[in-house]
């Protein structure tokens, strides 16, 4: 059994956007808490910015590139290559800063 296009795009769709958003939502949760006993501020203003990242990645991915296949081809690019490279960046930031956390060190 085949799904249409349509069909397919909307089963997608329902799939990607929650996830999008709570990718979103985690991220604005660290960028807005205070410090907690397992992590410092700098931790999760990193990890923060870099779960937001990833839910707009999602939906851009996911929700937008398949909606508007025309304008992904011509601008999907510019758009998701930058968001990669602060997803990347962001990962290994928290990395070092959470390893630096937890063995009692300050990354240099």
């Amino acid at each position: 059994m085949r799904l249409s296009r349509g069909v397919s795009l909307t089963l997608l769709s329902f799939v990607a956007l929650p996830w999008a958003t709570a990718l979103s939502v985690a991220g604005l949760w660290l960028l807005t808490t205070t410090t907690t006993r397992w992590i410092s501020p700098p931790v999760t203003t990193v990890g923060g910015v870099t779960l937001m990242a990833a839910g707009q990645l999602v939906f851009l991915v996911c929700v937008a590139d398949r909606c508007f296949p025309a304008a992904a081809r011509r601008i999907g690019p510019w758009i998701e290559t930058p968001i990669s490279l602060v997803i990347l960046g962001g990962f290994v930031a928290s990395v070092v800063l959470f390893a630096a956390q937890a063995f009692g060190g300050t990354p240099s």
